[in-house]
């Protein structure tokens, strides 16, 4: 029972409440309807009863949204009730009045019956607009957000290969240098000079890029904001194409037929419904080639005025077969003026659900896309922290092997020694060069790192770390996080010593459990940034290795903030 009770809380059972309350609502017009003595005022029955449905639908609408504000998105079972209860009875008051109003026949109360059909026209028109707008809405998002996660997937596939294929094809590049600088060469002098160069074109401008470059993938993603559309920009979507559908209404037929003949015993309902209906299929066809041919350049002024003529003559052609016939002219306009009631509560019931399932989808494809983006990051990371390890190892290991092999060449006596030499020390290099396949595997101690950073510029920059012992513990049991903020928090360091010129810098580092996120904020009492500057390298690498990152000018202090996956 208590289960059952928090389902009547839950946002879809809300607008399944809202779509039984317009179905019961439209109940006693119709009862009403069909057995008014009164058969030529049904048209201004009908005609109240769909008028009826604009107050009810705003009503639900605030109804909905106070119950979900006041029960944090899931209210007392009680007051759900409650209020559906209520407002079927409001739409019935309303029915009321507008009946009062239409059987007063005087010439002075004819504008408000005029201003009545013509606000149903438009009520129709619009509910169908929102129908329309809505699906195409959905439509568009999950195509978007699917094509974004679709393109980030591929992302995630192609990062592992692009780090073996950059392996691959760096050594490559670094044997066959080696190779035709230590073979080339016929004297040790001329091997000396040609490791020099090896050293200073190919190794350390190769460290160096490898050092410095990014090479991740970008990972920003376009989302689509959840947004609301304007009514003007719902009608305009509407009018943009024709919402009638004649086949739509065929399965209305047996709900028709079968109220009618309860609440009249009309024995001749089936054979008006069925020629009304055959009216109405063979003029909606019409109505939906002519509508095709309509000119995109109308304005939406005339095609508002072209819809609302082309439903009142679709609804004139489905009720002439059966005017003179059988002179049952209340069971036409009973026929017609039901579909146009049932089709509103349709309309609305699709229009809950597709709110609901639009809002679902953008929400379930958001978290998705959240997750991927995580994913990339840290293949990112991985892949940065691969290149750093190959930079060491190009700057350590292989640089040292070729300086030995410089310097063993310049003490050697003669040629043949020189070439003993150079294959010797050509194995020593390839077998240095091997370590380059190893796994990349880097750990940095954040707070010794970024602490011997602050000495090292001790006396030119005063920097402060505000580093949690908590979460340096966290940060400490991650090796790739620590060498990305250490990485991240000395760029932001060197990017405002070079072009603020900062007397004190203040890095904070903090631990969002609940997010998944660590926040990395570099504060400096430089210069003010500087409108239009262009992003470089270091913003590059904030994009690379950041959920997402800022640098705001905040009172006398620049301030780079950057949030980064835990």
């Amino acid at each position: 029972m208590n289960s059952t009770l928090k389902r009547i809380g839950s946002a879809d059972a809300i607008n399944w409440f809202s779509i039984l309350s317009l179905f019961f609502a439209s109940l006693p017009g119709v009862l009403v309807a069909a057995n008014n003595p009164n058969s030529d005022r049904l048209e201004d029955i009908f005609l109240a009863r769909c008028i009826s449905f604009i107050p009810m639908i705003a009503l639900l609408g605030m109804v909905k949204k106070l119950l979900q504000s006041l029960g944090g998105g899931r209210p007392k079972p009680t007051l759900v009730i409650l209020a559906f209860i209520v407002s079927p009875l409001v739409g019935n008051g309303v029915f009321e009045s507008l009946l009062l109003i239409q059987n007063l026949s005087e010439p002075a109360f004819s504008w408000l019956r005029l201003s009545l059909r013509v606000a149903s026209s438009f009520a129709i028109l619009f509910l169908a607009g929102l129908l329309v707008a809505t699906a195409r809405d959905l439509t568009r998002q999950n195509y978007q957000m699917n094509e974004a996660a679709g393109s980030l997937l591929a992302i995630r596939t192609q990062a592992a290969e692009r780090i073996a294929f950059r392996k691959s094809q760096l050594l490559e590049e670094v044997f066959a240098e080696v190779k035709l600088r230590l073979t080339s060469q016929n004297s040790p002098r001329a091997t000396t000079e040609s490791l020099k160069q090896l050293l200073s074109e190919v190794i350390r401008p190769l460290s160096y890029r490898l050092a410095r470059e990014s090479p991740g993938n970008n990972v920003s993603t376009n989302l689509l904001a959840g947004r609301r559309d304007q009514w003007s920009e719902l009608f305009r979507a509407t009018l943009g194409g024709n919402p009638i559908h004649p086949l739509k209404v065929a399965f209305l037929a047996l709900v028709i037929m079968g109220s009618y003949s309860l609440v009249s015993g009309d024995s001749r309902v089936a054979s008006n419904f069925f020629a009304a209906y055959a009216g109405w299929v063979i003029a909606s066809y019409v109505f939906r080639l002519l509508w095709a041919k309509l000119p995109a350049q109308v304005a939406t002024g005339g095609r508002a005025v072209l819809f609302v003529l082309g439903i009142a003559a679709v609804t004139l052609v489905s009720i002439a077969p059966v005017l003179y016939p059988s002179g049952s002219v209340p069971a036409a306009l009973f026929a017609a003026w039901l579909i146009l009631n049932i089709f509103i509560f349709l309309a609305v019931g699709l229009v809950h659900c597709a709110i609901a399932t639009l809002r679902e989808t953008s929400s379930s494809l958001a978290e998705t896309l959240d997750e991927l983006k995580r994913e990339v990051i840290s293949l990112n990371n991985g892949l940065r922290v691969m290149q750093k390890s190959m930079a060491r190892v190009l700057h350590g290991t292989v640089q040292q092997e070729i300086t030995l092999a410089i310097k063993r060449l310049q003490e050697s006596s003669n040629l043949e020694e020189g070439r003993q030499i150079a294959r010797v020390s050509q194995e020593r290099i390839n077998k240095s060069l091997t370590q380059l396949t190893q796994p990349g595997i880097d750990t940095v101690n954040l707070s010794n790192s970024l602490r011997a950073f602050a000495e090292l510029w001790e006396g030119s920059v005063a920097i402060v770390l505000n580093l949690g012992k908590s979460d340096l513990k966290i940060i400490g049991n991650r090796p790739s996080l620590s060498l990305v903020l250490d990485e991240l928090a000395k760029e932001g360091c060197r990017n405002a010593i070079v072009h603020g010129s900062p007397a004190k810098i203040v890095i904070t580092v903090s631990v969002d459990l609940d997010n998944r996120l660590v926040e990395i904020v570099i504060e400096n009492d430089g210069k003010a940034l500087e409108p239009g500057v262009e992003n470089g390298l270091g913003s590059q690498i904030f994009d690379d290795l950041t959920m997402r990152w800022s640098r705001t000018q905040v009172g006398p202090l620049v301030r780079l903030e950057a949030k980064v996956p835990l």
